[in-house]
C-alpha cells in the first residue's frame, strides 16, 4: 500500500484544525492531483477556484502541471497573495 501525498495548504486555503491531509494515491501529475484535490478534498466551487489559481511547490520548487508527484512527497497549496 501507498504512503500517500502529504497535502499542506495555506492562506484562505488553509484548513482550521487541519494543518494537513494525506491523500492516498499513486504517481500523479500535477493536474492530476489537483483534480483530485478539488473532487475530494476542496468540493466548494470558491475553493476550487481559488485551487485553479494556486501553485502547488515542494521543497523551494514550484511545480509544473506535467511534473509528476509520488507517494511520501509533501506538498505545499499556495492561493496567490495580494497587498500593498
Amino acid at each position: 500500500m501507498s504512503e500517500g501525498i502529504r497535502i499542506r495548504f495555506f492562506g484562505r486555503l488553509r484548513r482550521e484544525g487541519e494543518p494537513a491531509i494525506v491523500l492516498t494515491a499513486g504517481s500523479l501529475s500535477v493536474s492530476e492531483l489537483r483534480q483530485r484535490i478539488a473532487r475530494e478534498v476542496l468540493t466548494d466551487p470558491d475553493c476550487g477556484a481559488l485551487l485553479a489559481e494556486s501553485a502547488l511547490a515542494t521543497g523551494e520548487r514550484v511545480l509544473d502541471e506535467t511534473d509528476r508527484v509520488e507517494p511520501g512527497s509533501e506538498i505545499a497549496v499556495l492561493p496567490p497573495v495580494c497587498g500593498g
